[in-house]
């Protein structure tokens, strides 16, 4: 694939591809120029009739444009905050587009949106995999953390902001001092702090912010989780649970948060007829509500794209999956060479689409935090998919060999021994075609980004002896 070229989505449904070709050329009318009086970055992306720029909707919009290989640049829709940061440490989370002040209002005086760059900046750490950056952000990141901290952090370690700081309009949340979501976005948010320590070797950070991640997470799971409902819940100013059931109680998930057992039965609400598992799912607020709108009304029944990514993102933390309610022919034909072991047998045009989303979970599994637990599962999915014989479509050839490469590599700071010997075994079934690309996968910058570590160094040396045979 040429580096300017955008990934291709080879898929039976061709109007989904259809619509995702279209988001790519709609995109490119979608770019503005900073000015000197706004103070933006020279290129930067935004609606034509946004009046200002949305620090939520600019750090979700990274994780799409980071895969346009470098046609468009990510990284400036969070430079345009960074530029604004003040002497406190504050970023506001609106900035209008022809002066480039902060946009401030009465009941959100101090101008916060959900606090997820670290997030995002790990993100594209790990799609473009740009060291220097990190080390030239993390100073103003570290600034940021603080302000959010000293601002809005109560005596019981839980944090206080207005419900127009949570992104959720109109959801029926009144009386709520401290919100589910906000709360366990900050924990995202020092969760991933720790994490771009490790990336950039200080322990020092690590350590501060994984301590600061697991004080929060007790603080979330001791007050908001309710063991009798399955559920997190806002809180009242009397520490009080709120009991009304919206979709901001499954931020905890990509944080995290939960056990295994309590996810499980978070995750059951969200696969509930009569709650969120509707047949479109995810509502923004749980059916049996009484304030459900069946029209939507906004944060009272609509469904969002951007809620519904931050679950899917969370489902994975916990290898979940949500499926969908209609049991056609494709699903059962699926079942039934799953029951007579006969995965490896399925249509080239389907099995190619299967395996780029197999290795997809993969890859998304190894570059998260829990990586050592959650790869052995998606790593023997992978190799029931591929069989005995090894055969990959050539469609999905390239995709596959460089996802396992990945893996195979680490992340630089250990082994996934669980996963290692389904490794093994499919790197053993490359054919030729298949060993170049993975002998020549130091070309590939996300790749060649892991050999500057000592371990992925080693296990390239390995990879090449086994290819070798």
């Amino acid at each position: 694939m040429a580096n300017k070229e955008f990934p291709k989505v080879h898929f039976y449904d061709h109007d989904l591809i259809d619509m995702y070709d279209l988001t790519w050329n709609q995109i490119r009318n979608h770019w503005k120029k900073g000015t000197d009086k706004n103070g933006f970055q020279p290129k930067y992306f935004s609606f034509p009739q946004d009046k200002r720029i949305n620090q939520f909707e600019a750090i979700l919009s990274t994780f799409f444009l980071v895969y346009s290989n470098r046609t468009f640049t990510a990284a400036s829709l969070l430079d345009n905050f960074y530029s604004k940061q003040e002497e406190t440490g504050a970023i506001r989370g609106e900035y209008g587009q022809k002066d480039g002040k902060p946009i401030l209002s009465e009941t959100n005086p101090e101008g916060v949106l959900p606090p997820l760059f670290a997030w995002a900046e790990y993100n594209l750490y790990h799609k473009v995999g740009i060291k220097k950056r990190v080390r030239d952000i993390m100073p103003l990141l570290e600034k940021y953390y603080h302000w959010v901290e000293i601002t809005f952090r109560e005596n019981n370690g839980l944090y206080s902001v207005p419900l127009e700081a949570t992104m959720m309009g109109n959801s029926p949340r009144e009386g709520t001092y401290y919100p589910i979501d906000f709360n366990s976005q900050v924990a995202i948010n020092a969760l991933y702090m720790s994490a771009l320590g490790d990336i950039l070797n200080d322990k020092e950070i690590s350590y501060r912010y994984k301590r600061a991640y697991f004080a929060l997470k007790t603080r979330i799971s001791d007050l908001m989780w309710n063991e009798k409902d399955g559920y997190y819940y806002d809180l009242d100013k009397r520490n009080k649970q709120k009991k009304e059931r919206t979709i901001a109680s499954f931020w905890p998930l990509l944080a995290e948060i939960p056990n295994e057992y309590r996810a499980e039965a978070l995750i059951a609400h969200l696969e509930n007829p009569r709650e969120f598992g509707l047949d479109h799912p995810f509502p923004t607020l749980a059916a049996s509500e009484k304030s459900f709108d069946n029209v939507g009304n906004g944060y009272r029944g609509s469904i969002f794209p951007s809620f519904t990514y931050i679950i899917i993102k969370g489902l994975e933390k916990y290898g979940k999956y949500i499926a969908n309610n209609d049991k056609n022919k494709a699903k059962l034909t699926r079942q039934f060479l799953e029951i007579v072991n006969g995965v490896a047998y399925i249509p080239d045009n389907l099995k190619a689409a299967e395996i780029e989303t197999a290795i997809q979970n993969l890859v998304s599994a190894h570059r998260n935090l829990s990586n050592f637990n959650s790869e052995p599962i998606f790593a023997s999915q992978l190799s029931s998919l591929i069989g005995q014989a090894g055969n990959v479509p050539i469609q999905v050839r390239k995709t596959y060999v460089l996802g396992l490469v990945e893996v195979y590599l680490t992340n630089g700071n250990g082994i996934a021994w669980n996963a290692e010997p389904y490794y093994i075994k499919l790197i053993n079934k490359f054919s030729q075609d298949e060993a170049i690309i993975a002998m020549l996968s130091f070309t590939v910058e996300h790749i060649a980004s892991r050999l500057q570590f000592t371990l992925c160094q080693k296990k390239y040396r390995e990879l090449n002896n086994l290819i070798k045979g």
